[in-house]
């Protein structure tokens, strides 16, 4: 909803919508922000799965996952490596539209107005309460 939010509100006030900050970057960013946290998560993910921590067992999820697409009997670790590849690429395009309404809401336009009128560290404590 933020994001709707800040477009309309820059409508409302005749603000451009390059006003939110939205740009792509350089491109060596935008690939560490898909690889850090993907690493991050396979490593934690990885910790939990062999100490029995975690409930779902990911052999039995890379097996169900080569029969759900036909792909017949495959060795376990390529399983589970396909299984990492489709989640980390249609895991993140599916959550893509939620997670950019936020940052187009929360970083695009509310960060930028409370640093108008308050310190970095009044900006960081204000849009980080409103975000947890």
């Amino acid at each position: 909803m933020s994001g709707q939010g800040a477009l309309l509100t820059c409508k409302y006030l005749g603000r451009p919508i390059a006003s939110l900050g939205w740009q792509w970057g350089l491109t060596r960013y935008q690939v560490l922000s898909y690889l850090i946290p993907l690493g991050y998560s396979t490593f934690t993910y990885s910790i939990a799965w062999l100490t029995g921590i975690a409930a779902l067992n990911p052999l039995q999820t890379a097996d169900a996952f080569s029969r759900f697409f036909g792909l017949g009997p495959l060795s376990r670790l390529f399983g589970i490596g396909l299984y990492f590849l489709v989640v980390a690429t249609i895991g993140v395009i599916k959550n893509c539209a939620t997670t950019l309404g936020e940052e187009i809401g929360w970083r695009g336009f509310l960060v930028p107005e409370l640093a108008k009128r308050f310190s970095f560290t009044a900006t960081a404590v204000l849009s980080g309460v409103g975000c947890a």
